[in-house]
Parts: C-alpha cells; structure tokens; sequence
C-alpha cells in the first residue's frame, strides 16, 4: 500500500481547457489522416473525414470561433493534393469530364 501511494504523489497531473484539448484532437485526427494517405487506406482516411468534419463542429462550438481552423485548411489542401496524384494515372479523371456512369462502365 506505501509504495502506490508514492507513486501517485509522484505523477503529475496535467489540466486542459476544453479549447486546448478540442484543437489538440483536431490535430491527432489530421495526423492519422496523413498516415492513411501515406498507406493509401481510403476507408480510414473516409472515417477521418467524418471525424474531422465533427471535432471543426466542436470547435466552433467550444470557442465560439467564426472562421476555419487551419489545420483543418491544411489538411483539406494536403489531401486535393493526395487524391489528384493518386487519380493522376488512372482513368478515373474521365470522371469528370464524362460522368460517373460513363467512367464505371468503361472499367
């Protein structure tokens, strides 16, 4: 019983405001969203997408902010960018000059 009882005496603990904890999870979701992209993981990077669109909510409603976050700006270039390279070499960009229908029946 002595000794757990150092142990928690010896542990620091550390207390966030919501506004802190709401942006440092908008930030572990755009981490793992670039580690999907970096794996090519579509359905996690589509879970993140759902994740990210929420914690911007959040946000927003925490801190009463009226703009965009910019990891958030950050993160929706970084992955234009991923999806226009990935899309590059297949014949996927028919998909906009044709539409969906006529792009999967060629496939």
């Amino acid at each position: 019983m002595g000794s757990s009882d150092s142990d928690s005496e010896d542990e620091v603990r550390v207390v966030k405001s919501a506004k802190a904890k709401a942006h440092e999870d908008l930030d572990k979701i755009c981490d793992e969203m670039r580690d999907s992209m970096a794996g090519s993981e579509w359905a996690a990077i589509q879970t993140l997408w759902d994740k990210l669109h929420k914690q911007v909510d959040k946000i927003k409603k925490t801190t009463g902010m009226l703009g965009t976050p910019r990891p958030y700006i950050k993160i929706v270039t970084e992955l234009e960018d991923f999806l226009a390279e990935t899309l590059a070499g297949t014949c996927f960009p028919v998909l906009h000059a044709f539409g969906r229908r006529w792009a999967l029946e060629s496939v």
